[in-house]
């Protein structure tokens, strides 16, 4: 079908000024002098003559006036003619081209016998082919750093060797967000034949509003469920009363398909070996917890993953996890009291297992170099604050050493003060034994609290504690009306609570012993979640060395690293473990969700016949030197006439 487009159409309103010329010769005629002859017939009859073929060189000078204008604002706005036999010609105009390979981990996906990104490397190769060397092509994936090192423009073909090194991420930025980059790339190529290529398996993702440039969706298959199984939200679930009884390692299986899957093999891999292997079934999108027994007999770094054998996509299969286990953990603790009380005492010896791991720390232990060593530091019942332990304090929460405070009936202001700054509240009343509230609110969410019964919590009443204020509850974990009764901040915690009150209805309840508990173990450096990271963060590895998950040494001089990779990574100092972190997938692409796409003027979406439809005269060919051509002509032959005319006077 023929058509005729304009690819600066908006300069088309400067058309308008063709009616200049017109105007002129209207309104800016020259009447000719009035001269008085004695006999004027003859002299008449030549003037009729001659005005009549000065009006015809008028008309015709108008005429090509107003062409000229006419041809000159069309060239400008860049007319193209696409005629329809060019479309099956193997031959299209320079054209610049950007394509864009998804790499999200869903195209891991095992599509028959081959996964989408293996078929989506094929289509691009494809098209690679189709690339003439006046072509300007650019090759993106959703891999931001991929595309900083390769992402430029290039003559002609892309190199097949960089196409076939695109491998899956597990840091993928939104598609919305590589296609800005792709239209700045197509932009500063300045051709009229602009289209922009989406390979991808159709996972749902954002899609740009309207644009100028053609974007063609290309699917990798045409495959609208997929069956897949994750696992997810690997953990150490400590036992209270006896550390050195078997943990368990708990995690979520996840079936991500709308059909059963029965006997799934998962399997435990902890500390460089496979501990144990069992089989379960699931139901359509069942989420189901899981647990592994598991004897740690050793202080120290632990880490491993738990895997789902599960051949359509591999990529979150594996979940890792890494925590500190301290079988002998030690307490300090900052109090003027010379005994402490039982609720507080008897929590203190669950999680040490030892009373010979508590110490009272005297005054002439107040500093760093002691308190240091300790898992946690908790302070409680001082009456003074002078600088010296402020600024101890301060020290302690700068190195992330685990810190808890507990307020009590005679707390002065000094140490409200403190805790105000600390915490970022205001406390206000005392309510005494006479004065019992409930439990209103808590963070379901927060590994302190998740573990919490939600309906038996609120029954449990509270007493001998301060009315607190914030503008902020983030950091609140349990509250009671509107007093914060546990605080989290950093690696400190507040509880708002005397544990001399004996006939606190939440010392004999079931749940203070998790609490208080979760918060021992959350304080100190056997805090497993506390080492999670995620793909893209930036962790700062100054003095040590990396061991990457492939288990090969990081060389580098930078004292941060950014993480591109899952898997559990290692940090030395003096060729001794100090950290390991885990880092896990974002599991959105876990469950597969087929992209729906609205109508759209610059959208096309291609399955079998894709080669048909990119590369082609998408505007036609431009027309604009012809044009331009014919109105210098055209000038030509003005200058001519009016020359000519100017020699018989």
């Amino acid at each position: 079908m023929f058509s005729f487009t304009f690819l600066n159409s908006g300069v088309l309103i400067l058309l308008s000024s063709a009616v200049i010329p017109i105007l002129i010769y209207l309104f800016a005629k020259k009447k000719p002098l009035r001269i008085v002859f004695s006999s004027i017939r003859f002299i008449k009859m030549s003037q009729q003559k001659q005005n009549r073929k000065i009006n015809l060189k008028n008309i015709l000078l108008l005429i090509i006036r107003i062409l000229i204008i006419l041809l000159t604002i069309m060239a400008i706005s860049r007319p193209a003619v696409k005629f329809p036999f060019l479309k099956g010609s193997s031959k299209h105009p320079p054209t610049a081209a950007v394509l864009i390979i998804d790499n999200s981990y869903s195209m891991d996906y095992l599509a028959d016998t081959r996964t989408e990104m293996e078929i989506a490397k094929e289509i691009a190769l494809s098209i690679n082919e189709m690339l003439l060397e006046n072509d300007l092509v650019s090759i993106l994936t959703l891999d931001n750093r991929w595309n900083d090192l390769n992402g430029h423009i290039r003559y002609g073909k892309i190199d097949e060797k960089l196409i076939t090194s695109i491998n899956v991420t597990a840091n993928h930025s939104p598609f919305s967000e590589v296609f800005e980059k792709a239209e700045k790339l197509i932009y500063e190529s300045q051709l009229p034949n602009r289209e922009i290529y989406f390979i991808t398996d159709m996972q749902s993702t954002e899609i740009p509003q309207q644009k100028d440039i053609p974007l063609f969706i290309i699917p990798t298959s045409n495959i609208t469920e997929k069956h897949n199984i994750s696992c997810q939200n690997t953990f150490l679930a400590n036992e209270l009363i006896n550390r050195r009884l078997e943990q368990k390692i708990t995690f979520d299986l996840v079936n991500h398909s709308a059909q059963p899957q029965t006997d799934v093999i998962y399997s435990l891999y902890f500390n460089g070996r496979t501990v144990e292997e069992k089989v379960v079934s699931l139901e359509a999108n069942q989420r189901r917890e899981l647990n592994f027994n598991l004897l740690i007999d050793n202080s120290g770094w632990h880490s491993g993953f738990v895997i789902a054998k599960n051949e359509r996509l591999n990529f979150d299969n594996k979940n890792f996890f890494s925590f500190f286990y301290n079988l002998s953990p030690k307490i300090a603790v900052v109090s003027d009291l010379q005994k402490l009380p039982i609720p507080l005492q008897s929590m203190l010896e669950v999680f040490t297992s030892s009373r010979e791991n508590i110490k009272l720390v005297p005054d002439d232990k107040l500093y760093f170099d002691y308190l240091k060593d300790f898992d946690v530091v908790v302070v409680y019942a001082r009456n003074e604050l002078p600088a010296s332990l402020s600024f101890l304090l301060d020290k302690l929460t700068d190195t992330e050493n685990g810190i808890i405070f507990i307020t009590d009936t005679n707390m002065n202001n000094q140490w409200k003060d403190y805790l105000s700054n600390k915490f970022s509240i205001e406390f206000r009343e005392f309510y005494s034994a006479n004065s019992r509230k409930y439990i209103s609110n808590f963070n379901r969410f927060h590994k302190i609290t998740r573990l919490l019964d939600a309906d038996k919590i609120k029954l449990i009443g509270v007493t001998d504690f301060w009315e607190t204020v914030t503008d902020d509850y983030s950091n609140t974990l349990i509250q009671v009306d509107n007093s914060s009764l546990i605080l989290e901040k950093g690696n400190s915690y507040l509880w708002n609570f005397d544990p001399r009150a004996l006939n606190n209805q939440l010392f004999v309840d079931s749940s203070f012993p998790i609490i208080a508990y979760k918060c021992f173990e959350s304080a100190s450096n056997s805090n497993s979640e506390k080492a999670a990271v995620l793909p893209g963060d930036r962790i700062s590895i100054a003095g040590s060395s990396v061991i990457l998950p492939s288990k090969n040494r990081l060389a580098t001089n930078s004292d941060h690293l950014v993480i591109t990779e899952t898997g559990n990574y290692q940090l030395l100092r003096n060729e001794e473990t100090y950290r390991i972190f885990s880092v896990n997938p974002d599991y959105s692409e876990s469950e597969y969700k087929r992209l729906t796409i609205k109508s759209r003027d610059f959208l096309f979406v291609t399955e079998d016949n894709w080669d048909q439809e990119i590369l082609r005269s998408r505007y036609g060919f431009e027309i604009w030197k012809y044009l331009l051509i014919l109105a210098l002509l055209l000038f030509v032959l003005e200058m001519l006439i009016v020359k000519k005319e100017e020699r018989k006077i």
